[in-house]
């Protein structure tokens, strides 16, 4: 189990990067960026449960980004999903970006993390 997550937090920051950088240039075109937002903040949510799974394995430092991350995560996803309405997807994208680049810099930290189990 300990190979797949150094597997997967080994290519998940790439990743993220790759979709946030190609969010922002399909933003562009407005559609395309929308799509990509989409897919992203999915990838996001499904590497923010895994790394919950393992949490207890991370440093002081990750654990509380993680928990800083899940606070206001929630509290967008909600207002998404109980309120509709033009101004709640504006909120919703707007909101979204700082957190979508918050977890990248965690990806990166967690990169490290299982970099540095690798070299062990």
């Amino acid at each position: 189990m300990e190979r797949y997550y150094h597997w997967l937090f080994k290519y998940a920051f790439g990743l993220n990067v790759l979709l946030f950088a190609l969010g922002a240039a399909g933003y562009l075109l407005l559609f395309p960026g929308a799509v990509i937002h989409v897919l992203l903040g999915g990838v996001q949510v499904l590497l923010f449960l895994h790394a919950i799974i393992k949490f207890k394995d991370y440093s002081k430092r990750i654990q509380r980004q993680l928990v800083i991350y899940a606070i206001p995560c929630t509290a967008v996803l909600i207002n998404f999903f109980l309120t509709a309405g033009h101004q709640t997807v504006i909120f919703t994208v707007l909101a979204s970006i700082p957190l979508a680049i918050f977890f990248i810099i965690i990806l990166k930290q967690l990169q490290t993390h299982y970099h540095g189990i690798e070299e062990s």
